[in-house]
């Protein structure tokens, strides 16, 4: 398939840059033999240049490093490992695989094909065997980008190519069904306010967006229509990130946060920012234009290695009217704010750096990565005054029986003699100088949702 005019046009002009790179990265691999190891996101770098460029030698080095690729993922399940936690080099090896069809023999076409089908359809999680060490079976409830993610990929590559009809097919309207439950599920915990899957930022703000944004742009390609209208959602995102923004860049830390330094991760925020922008130019231009606002504040990635799909930035080609340099958009908000899906309610005296932060968790349906933490309140002003504690060392059992007990919040406690307490779910081994012992009983929260 030939790439539309547009994203030609970024990879010739405005991403030139990128692009140049994409194609010096090519040119050293030309002559080489991979090694087998997992080379999908190589691969539709490969592909990719060789959609723009017209040239067979990217077209061969993408079909090798994607055949050496498959044969890295049958090697894994054959050997009962996970490929790696996340999905996104697969979908990156799928995306190559799609961009070559039209250039592949028949024959290419069905055993690339045919493999791509059967990986995919190896991992999905089953009753009939359990999941390999460090294999995400992670549902539409977290990031939804482990291995249930794979599906909605393989079948828009192969449903009706004749290659596995029946399996693609089959693949194709179960990604889809589970992409429509992931965004419903999303849209639920934002509400009109924002927000999302968690209220964990090293969550939220990274892997998590990128199934939201993949799919509407696979979505519009496999039908070509848009169901970007039915959710808004993802443009509500910077207003969250806002709320959480304390002076020097820093965060309260919510829930799984290891409150090392409480720094707000942004590194992927300029990628989503300019996904928004892109998306919702035209039926959301307030929103777009604080995401590019908020965007001319962010670190862009110093590298598209840095991308979980570093061909994203030719995609987006839309909004490049909005004005990022608008009026101060964080005069005209109010000093409060409460994210009803999310739980939390934020209070500020202002937005410079001497004035003072409040955040107060309470309510919500948010359990994901979440803390037994209802009625926790976080203040800071010139640092920390009250703060959220304990951080993630593995193994040991200081995530388990401190950092995610309301003792670790500022909560009051109730305790009750002989209650039994659940452990949270990143409970691991005791480290070698510790005795195991159950959760202790410090009068703390038994359920991470609602206020009990």
């Amino acid at each position: 398939m030939a790439p539309r005019p547009a994203v030609r046009n970024r990879a010739r002009t405005v991403e030139s840059d990128t692009f140049d790179r994409f194609r010096t990265f090519c040119d050293r691999l030309i002559g080489t033999k991979p090694d087998r190891a997992d080379h999908g996101k190589e691969a539709a770098i490969a592909a990719f240049v060789s959609l723009v460029t017209d040239d067979d030698q990217y077209r061969e080095l993408a079909r090798s490093l994607l055949s050496t690729s498959l044969d890295h993922y049958e090697a894994c399940f054959e050997r009962r490992e996970a490929v790696d936690w996340y999905a996104f080099s697969r979908i990156n090896a799928i995306a190559a695989y799609d961009w070559l069809y039209d250039h592949l023999s028949s024959d290419d076409r069905r055993a690339l094909g045919r493999r791509i089908l059967d990986v995919v359809d190896a991992v999905q999680p089953t009753e009939e065997r359990d999941s390999f060490r460090f294999e995400n079976w992670g549902g539409i409830g977290g990031g939804f980008y482990g291995t249930p993610v794979l599906p909605w990929y393989a079948g828009v590559a192969l449903a009706g190519t004749g290659v596995g009809d029946e399996r693609a097919q089959s693949l194709l309207e179960n990604g889809y069904d589970r992409h429509r439950e992931l965004l419903d599920f999303r849209a639920s915990h934002a509400g009109d306010d924002g927000g999302g899957a968690s209220a964990t930022l090293n969550y939220l703000l990274q892997a998590y967006p990128w199934a939201t944004f993949n799919f509407f742009h696979s979505h519009r390609t496999a039908f070509g229509t848009s169901i970007v209208p039915e959710y808004d959602f993802p443009a509500l995102l910077p207003g969250y990130v806002f709320w959480n923004w304390l002076p020097d860049r820093q965060q309260f830390g919510t829930g799984d946060d290891p409150h090392v330094t409480n720094d707000l991760p942004l590194e992927e925020m300029h990628i989503h920012c300019s996904q928004i922008v892109h998306l919702y130019a035209d039926s959301h231009p307030r929103e777009a234009a604080f995401a590019a606002w908020l965007r001319e504040r962010l670190p862009r990635e110093s590298h598209y290695a840095e991308l979980r799909l570093p061909f994203t930035r030719f995609l987006l080609a839309g909004g490049s009217d909005v004005d990022p340099d608008g009026p101060p958009l964080d005069a005209e908000l109010p000093l409060g704010r409460h994210f009803e899906g999310m739980g939390q309610a934020y209070f500020r005296s202002g937005s410079g750096p001497g004035d003072m932060y409040a955040q107060f968790t309470c309510g919500g349906g948010d359990t994901n990565h979440k803390h037994f933490d209802a009625n926790n309140f976080c203040l800071y002003r010139n640092g920390f005054l009250a703060l959220d504690t304990g951080s993630r060392p593995l193994p040991g059992l200081h995530r388990s029986h401190y950092y995610a007990t309301t003792l670790a919040h500022n909560c009051v406690l109730v305790r009750m003699p002989g209650e039994e307490f659940t452990p949270h779910w990143g409970r691991t081994e005791p480290a070698e100088a510790e005795t195991d012992h159950p959760v202790p009983n410090t009068g703390g929260q038994r359920h991470t949702g609602g206020s009990i």
